[in-house]
């Protein structure tokens, strides 16, 4: 389901809903009703460098490695052998 912006005409904020495409109204927790609104569309760009502590051999004697990208903890998975069963890695 995607994300949608979801403004409420009792309470006022705009929050974000995850809805099926043809919910365009939906009840609010405090009674009233949202209403879908036009927004601009969102991307989630790769993330700052990060220590992976699954990614860290046991015998590591070294500076830790970071992982840069999507992609790099792909290769770091492979070289490791780590099995994600979700991704199917």
């Amino acid at each position: 389901m995607p994300l949608y912006d979801m403004h409420c005409d009792k309470c006022g904020p705009v929050t974000d809903v995850w809805a099926r495409i043809d919910e365009e109204i939906m009840p609010c927790k405090c009674g009233g009703t949202m209403r879908r609104v036009i927004s601009a569309t969102r991307s989630n760009p790769d993330w700052e460098p990060y220590l992976d502590e699954h990614l860290v051999p046991q015998h590591h004697s070294g500076p830790p490695t970071l992982v840069r990208s999507r992609q790099h903890r792909k290769e770091l998975m492979r070289q490791l052998g780590v099995v994600d069963p979700w991704s199917g890695l």
